[in-house]
């Protein structure tokens, strides 16, 4: 079978969609921690208008250095103790998600629920730790303009290979889970060698040829040959691959047929059905002929090997004709003309 081509052989890096969905899910998981954190460290209260809550978080934003922050009528207020422990949990989150975890699996939460992976430019093997780090702490440039990572998705549309800042300094691509050891060169860079991926788990395109598998060779002729050539007392039998039931001996002909010292030239090949018709009995019995007063030999020189039957032939002076060996009827045949 021919290798199967990749979904993914003119550009393994073009998956920015599923980046963007896989950085929106890593936010939507550091955002849900934030909160509940908040949730269980402020204090809260219930003023009878929003208006009277921001007052409150105003006048406390001036004098004190408590955090406070209001929904509507309801005001949440966290005290510096409060809020070191809030960003505490959120970072750990972020060293965890961003650096750790890429560098030993080479994905975040993210990227494993879209299924991508940060991998070596040249190698597509997974980047590992040092590069990894190296990526993450660059978000700090791909983020400008903070908050919304504006540098960085840009940079990934734009660039060959889909590269934001760390991609470049840390030499890396994000590519599908799938391609993670099968390198193939990315349009405008040529940086990894063209290969086809051969153990892809995708069906091939409709209509591509599919190569015959190769055909064994023929099997070598046997290490014995079959035993020697016994005339036959009746007429012959048609090959069968089952054994045939015993026929009634016919009288011998009137005369035997003179037997010529040399065979006649090896009948041609045939592509009919190997039958021969029996010949018609006698009409009247015949005495039996006189005894030879020299024994007919079985066969001119024994059997030989004939290549493109595959098995063995030789003479019967008897019936003056070729036969060949069938093996599945364990008895010898006349060859077809």
């Amino acid at each position: 079978m021919q290798p199967q081509v990749s979904p993914f052989a003119d550009d393994p890096t073009a998956v920015m969609g599923r980046r963007t969905l896989a950085f929106v899910i890593d936010a939507l998981i550091g955002t849900a921690i934030f909160i509940g954190v908040v949730a269980a460290t402020f204090t809260t209260s219930e003023f009878a208008s929003t208006t009277a809550a921001e007052d409150l978080c105003t006048q406390m934003e001036f004098f004190t250095d408590n955090a406070c922050v209001n929904f509507g009528a309801t005001v949440w207020v966290g005290e510096p103790a409060d809020l070191g422990i809030v960003f505490l949990v959120w970072g750990l989150f972020v060293l965890l998600n961003t650096l750790l975890i890429p560098g030993f699996t080479g994905w975040s939460l993210g990227k494993l629920v879209m299924g991508l992976r940060v991998v070596k430019q040249d190698s597509f093997e997974l980047a590992g730790m040092g590069p990894n780090l190296g990526r993450g702490f660059l978000w700090i440039a791909d983020s400008f303009p903070f908050f919304v990572p504006l540098a960085g998705f840009v940079l990934g549309l734009a660039t060959p290979g889909h590269r934001r800042i760390g991609d470049m300094v840390a030499k890396t691509f994000v590519i599908d889970k799938s391609l993670v050891g099968h390198p193939i060169s990315v349009r405008g860079m040529g940086s990894a060698p063209t290969q086809t991926v051969a153990a892809m788990p995708f069906p091939p395109p409709p209509g591509m040829p599919i190569a015959p598998p190769a055909t064994a060779s023929a099997p070598p002729p046997p290490s014995t040959p079959p035993p020697p050539f016994a005339a036959p007392t009746g007429p012959p039998v048609v090959a069968s691959p089952t054994p045939a039931p015993p026929t009634p001996v016919a009288p011998p002909p009137a005369a035997p047929p003179p037997v010529s010292s040399a065979p006649p030239a090896f009948p041609p090949l045939s592509t009919e059905p190997d039958t021969v018709e029996p010949p018609p009995p006698p009409a009247t019995p015949a005495p039996s002929p006189a005894p030879d007063p020299e024994p007919r030999r079985p066969g001119i020189d024994g059997p030989q090997w004939d290549e493109a039957r595959d098995t063995y032939i030789q003479w019967d002076p008897e019936l003056a004709e070729w036969m060949e060996w069938n093996e599945a009827g364990g008895r010898w045949v006349p060859i077809s003309r």
